[in-house]
């Protein structure tokens, strides 16, 4: 009886070990999914610091585009109105040209006709 006592109380011991093993297993479960979830959740928001900073950068990198789109057309049409104010002044000068030879032909013959007359 004693001996049954002792196997009795040495089951107890052996259940009640158990017993706190389990308990010590399932926190350790606890904690490691908690952690696990914390690390989950740092990783999504550095995912999502990512991808908001990608997102940014892409429209930063579209607005630059734009600029340089905006800059290049502006040089073009410098550019143009500077081959036009070329090709006007040419112009100009041709029509001056010629005016200036018909001047020049009118005052010959008047000078000529003037010539005649004395």
């Amino acid at each position: 009886s004693a001996e049954e006592e002792k196997f009795s109380l040495v089951d107890e011991e052996k259940a009640s070990n158990e017993e706190e093993e389990k308990s010590n297993s399932a926190e350790k479960q606890k904690t490691s999914i908690k952690e696990e979830e914390k690390f989950n959740s740092a990783a999504e928001e550095k995912i999502g610091i990512r991808e908001e900073e990608k997102s940014s950068s892409a429209e930063e990198e579209k607005f630059s585009l734009v600029d340089e789109e905006k800059a290049s057309n502006e040089e073009e049409e410098k550019s143009n109105s500077a081959e036009k104010q070329k090709t006007s002044i040419k112009e100009e000068e041709k029509f001056n040209s010629a005016a200036e030879e018909k001047i020049g032909i009118r005052e010959e013959e008047k000078s000529s006709s003037a010539e005649e007359e004395k």
